[in-house]
């Protein structure tokens, strides 16, 4: 078991440092990349990346193929962890992390931290107004997503 043993296999080939384990290398060396120019760009939709192994891992989002599909709305997902999720969080309805403030619960941590910006926000009369526009185009819990992202990236168009 390398985790229990105290040989450092894997060394930065930029500054020397030495882990016990491939995770803790390649957090390691994502510290070096911070701030590096984003010199690799995907062809498919322009977003840019540090390194080539970052886009390569970016470019299967864009694959056409779909191996896991939900069978009760016939969605596909790349991933079977995101396919089971989906069924979690979508069809079967789980919502495991509650707002202390409010009490609405939430489907994912980043969901959580997201919502949790609405309540900063709440005085701002333009974010007000903005709920009440996106309610009256559409309303129930599938808009509230919908919402906080509109919150939050004002200059993206959500509205339909």
């Amino acid at each position: 078991m390398t985790s229990h043993s105290s040989e450092r296999k894997y060394k930065c080939e930029l500054c020397g440092f030495m882990s016990k384990t491939s995770g803790n290398h390649n957090r390691h060396r994502a510290r070096h990349n911070q701030g590096m120019p984003k010199n690799f760009n995907c062809e498919t939709c322009g977003k840019s990346f540090e390194t080539k192994l970052k886009l390569s891992s970016h470019q299967v989002i864009h694959r056409p193929v779909r191996p896991h599909t939900c069978k009760l709305c016939e969605k596909g997902f790349l991933f079977k962890n995101k396919l089971e999720r989906h069924i979690l969080n979508v069809h079967a309805r789980q919502r495991p992390f509650p707002c202390d403030i409010c009490g609405r619960k939430l489907a994912s941590k980043f969901g959580l931290g997201i919502h949790l910006k609405t309540h900063e926000k709440s005085d701002d009369m333009a974010a007000s107004s903005m709920i009440e526009q996106c309610h009256s185009i559409q309303s129930g819990p599938e808009n509230d997503h919908h919402i906080e992202l509109k919150l939050f990236y004002p200059s993206k168009e959500y509205c339909h």
